[in-house]
C-alpha cells in the first residue's frame, strides 16, 4: 500500500500515528529508522537551457511497518519558485529548507535519521 501526503503536517501526522503509548517511535516501525528527503529544481518554460525560473519540489518518503503489513508513506510538496534573474529570489529553496529542517527536527526527536534520496515502489 502507498499513502501520499501533500503537506508536511499530514506526513508527520501519519508518522505520529505509528507512535507507541509512551510517545516514542518503535524501533521497527520505520524501516531501518530512515526517512528519506529529496529537493529538486526543475526549469519552467519551453527552453530549459535559458530558463530563469525553477520550480522547487520537496519529496519525503519512508516505509512504515504495522502489525498486519507495511506501507510506503510519501509526501510531495511544491515549495514555490527560484529565480535566476536580476532578483535572484530563492523563495522556493528557502521554503524547502524550512520544511527539511522541520522534518530533521521531528526525526531527531524520535530517533530517526533523515537521509538524502527517496523510496520507490
Amino acid at each position: 500500500m502507498r499513502i501520499e501526503c501533500s503537506t508536511v503536517e499530514d506526513f508527520l501526522e501519519n508518522l505520529r500515528a505509528s507512535l507507541d503509548d509512551k510517545g516514542s517511535l518503535l524501533a521497527d516501525k520505520v524501516y531501518l529508522g530512515n526517512v528519506y528527503v529529496d529537493v529538486s529544481r526543475r526549469p519552467l518554460g519551453s527552453d530549459p537551457v535559458s530558463a530563469v525560473k525553477f520550480k522547487v519540489m520537496l519529496r519525503a518518503s519512508c516505509v512504515v511497518r504495522e502489525r498486519d503489513g507495511e506501507y510506503l508513506l510519501v509526501m510531495v510538496v511544491d515549495c514555490g519558485a527560484d529565480y535566476e534573474d536580476s532578483t535572484q529570489e530563492r523563495l522556493g529553496s528557502a521554503k524547502a529548507r524550512e520544511f527539511r529542517d522541520g522534518l530533521q527536527s521531528f526525526c531527531k526527536d524520535f530517533g530517526l535519521r533523515l537521509l538524502p534520496g527517496s523510496v520507490s515502489e
